[in-house]
């Protein structure tokens, strides 16, 4: 059996979408990734110049999740997209965290036997590792 999943948003504050669940055609849709791939576990970051979506991309021929980014102008068009965060191991859930004008990445990665915090080196598409935190 074959999973495929297709990930979106909906540009609206999480409280405001708890009280009013969205119409379906405010659902913005991440774009499809061509046969056998498929985009799952979005993590956006909203800035001045627009929205940031970071997501697993999956890759049933080489059965390995990559970090890849979605940029949106601040009409929500697609701008922008490309592979952010690539290692010989699977990677998911890529979670962003800012501190002191910094902006980290710590995406799960269990195969690695290792937690990585990655650091961006320039936005959005080239990271470094920072620290193992959990081996």
């Amino acid at each position: 059996m074959i999973e495929l999943w297709q990930a979106g948003f909906v540009p609206r504050p999480i409280d405001d979408v708890a009280q009013t669940p969205p119409r379906a055609d405010e659902v913005i849709w991440l774009p499809p990734q061509g046969s056998f791939r498929f985009v799952a576990d979005p993590f956006g970051l909203q800035r001045a110049e627009g929205l940031t979506v970071f997501a697993e991309t999956w890759d049933y021929r080489v059965k390995r999740g990559e970090i890849h980014y979605f940029q949106y102008d601040n009409e929500y068009k697609l701008i922008g997209s490309g592979p952010a965060l690539i290692t010989p191991f699977h990677l998911s859930y890529p979670f962003l965290i800012e501190e002191a004008g910094e902006l980290y990445m710590l995406p799960e990665a269990h195969k690695s036997g290792v937690l990585t915090l990655y650091r961006c080196e320039r936005f959005p598409d080239r990271w470094v590792p920072v620290k193992a935190l959990l081996e």
